[in-house]
């Protein structure tokens, strides 16, 4: 018990003193250029605040996620069904991505794929072998999936319900064979 209310003293030199200033010196610059400086994430978006080419919050137009998916390149691996089911933790008999082969009028055999949409990045774009699905902003008309549907003749599933489904599909072309 004696040792117990023994008092602990502590020897500093010069040199120590200059390593924890200067540790504190370097952890503020780095803190200072991560959070403010040239390295920022942010560096941009100040730099369009400040120049006013940055749109304001209230007039900025709202995210609305959207996919096109290409039935004429989907093969039916799939790929995007397994990584669905992975990233969401799903159990093996319950999916949120369905692929089955359907046919044109023609006769021409397709795999139509089914999404969930529920998420921001959809892991079932990015491993798709053949890139038959495009995901993105469908109210920004620069973005990947707003291209794809410029260009592309597409239709949408049952929107005479009123719910304004944001999963666009390219038709195959008739005739193609699978």
């Amino acid at each position: 018990m004696a040792g117990a209310n023994k008092k602990l003293e502590l020897e500093l030199t010069r040199r120590d003193l200059l390593k924890v200033a200067g540790t504190a010196v370097g952890s503020a610059a780095v803190a200072y250029t991560v959070t403010s400086g040239p390295l920022s994430p942010f560096r941009e978006l100040r730099r369009r605040q400040q120049t006013g080419t940055e749109t304001p919050y209230e007039e900025a137009r709202p995210v609305h996620w959207g996919m096109a998916i290409d039935l004429e390149k989907c093969i039916g691996c799939n790929y995007c069904t397994w990584a669905c089911s992975a990233v969401n933790d799903l159990f093996p008999d319950k999916t949120w991505n369905i692929v089955v082969p359907e046919r044109t009028p023609s006769g021409a055999g397709f795999f139509f794929s089914r999404p969930c949409l529920h998420c921001q990045e959809a892991h079932c774009v990015d491993v798709c072998p053949v890139g038959a699905r495009t995901f993105g902003n469908l109210n920004d008309p620069a973005s990947p999936v707003s291209r794809v549907l410029e260009a592309n003749p597409h239709l949408l599933l049952r929107e005479d319900l009123g719910t304004e489904p944001s999963v666009h599909y390219i038709p195959p072309k008739e005739g193609g064979a699978r």
